[in-house]
């Protein structure tokens, strides 16, 4: 019974809706969390990357990890902030450039990242239960 939430209502039921749809994704996935806690921030870029046919730009990857950080409860190993009216962390963006250094990672553009490890990428990926790839496939 999933609803997609009308952004651009100003109601006030777009928080509720997206407090609802959190409670339950945390309820779904409270057991295959635990199964993922040895994931780096690293490691969460990368199957971002990959769930998305491995390109995305960089605003995009912060704006798809901190969703997926609140409704999951992972935020705390992403560390995010308020940033120019947007969200980020220092430690996606080092985890940018440390996958771009390691050959993981290729930036296509000034901000566009595209998967060059699709095997790492892909190990990681099968090593997430089904619960957490809906959630970052949603």
């Amino acid at each position: 019974m999933s609803q997609e939430i009308d952004w651009e209502d100003e109601s006030g039921l777009i928080a509720f809706m997206e407090l609802e749809k959190r409670y339950d994704i945390r309820k779904k996935t409270k057991k295959d969390i635990k199964q993922v806690v040895n994931f780096i921030s690293e490691d969460w870029v990368l199957v971002l990357l990959y769930s998305n046919n491995s390109s995305l730009q960089r605003i995009s990857i912060f704006k798809l990890l901190c969703i997926f950080g609140e409704r999951t409860g992972l935020n705390d190993i992403l560390s995010w902030y308020e940033y120019d009216c947007d969200t980020y962390s220092t430690i996606i963006e080092d985890s940018l450039k440390n996958l771009v250094l390691s050959n993981k990672l290729e930036l296509e553009t000034l901000s566009n990242y595209k998967v060059k490890d699709q095997g790492k990428a892909e190990c990681l990926w099968n090593l997430l239960p089904e619960s957490i790839k809906s959630v970052l496939l949603e």
